[in-house]
């Protein structure tokens, strides 16, 4: 038979037995959790800011625009021109699509006439093109909506000219636009590419939850060096037309 003091101090020893054991437990878990800690901000950091960045922030190039094929006597044979085009992808929201519906019509008149808001309404989510070339005072009208609106985007496309004579066409040879730049393909186009081409500038910018350009984070990474002009051996005669070796 078992005496109370006897049953006391058993009690007293489970109690004893099943504190260290749940310190040891508390224990262990915490050198578990901070070594876990240790290789996610230490071991892995690295690792793990590289996967952020690539998911929240995005890079791009800005092309530089063709150096000009000129003839023995400095007359532009191909040039490029630089065009602004406009895209607005309408929001799904009616009252936003309205209000931006009015600004876009009423204030910088990059809109079709032809359109009407009813048949806006009715593609919300869409990207259209709005202007295909604006001209210097819509861009600077535009420009500050697209700083506002996530959903306005101006951008810069480039359309190569050449000498109007078919003779002479065909020896320039031909460009190809990739990643927004002109590329040489054939002709003296392609044969002077690596000087014609020049060096884009690049930028990055922090994308938001769907994808959209957040405008104040822009920043610019590289400066665009433009194409140099090449000279060829060729001449032309402004009264005739014609050219010479």
């Amino acid at each position: 038979m078992t005496t109370p003091e006897r049953s006391q101090s058993t009690l007293i020893d489970i109690s004893r037995s099943r504190t260290l054991f749940l310190v040891l437990f508390f224990g262990l878990w915490s050198l578990a959790v901070t070594a876990r800690l240790a290789q996610i901000m230490v071991v892995n950091r690295r690792h793990y800011l590289l996967e952020m960045g690539r998911s929240s922030w995005h890079q791009g190039i800005l092309p530089a625009i063709r150096g000009r094929i000129l003839d023995v006597d400095g007359r532009p044979l191909a040039w490029s021109s630089r065009h602004f085009v406009c895209k607005w992808q309408i929001p799904q929201n009616t009252a936003v699509a309205q209000q931006q519906w009015h600004a876009l019509t009423t204030l910088v008149h990059v809109l079709p006439k032809t359109w009407s808001l009813n048949n806006m309404l009715t593609r919300s989510g869409e990207t259209i093109l709005l202007h295909d070339d604006l001209n210097a005072t819509q861009f600077a009208k535009i420009a500050p909506l697209t700083e506002k609106w996530n959903n306005l985007y101006v951008a810069s496309r480039f359309q190569r000219h050449h000498y109007p004579l078919h003779a002479i066409r065909k020896r320039l040879g031909h460009v190809q636009i990739v990643n927004g730049m002109e590329i040489g393909v054939s002709g003296y186009e392609l044969a002077h590419d690596s000087l014609l081409r020049g060096r884009p500038g690049m930028f990055r910018v922090m994308l938001d939850p769907e994808g959209r350009w957040i405008p104040s984070t822009w920043e610019k990474i590289r400066d665009i060096k433009p194409g140099y002009d090449v000279y060829v051996p060729m001449r032309v005669s402004p009264l005739t037309e014609e050219t010479r070796q």
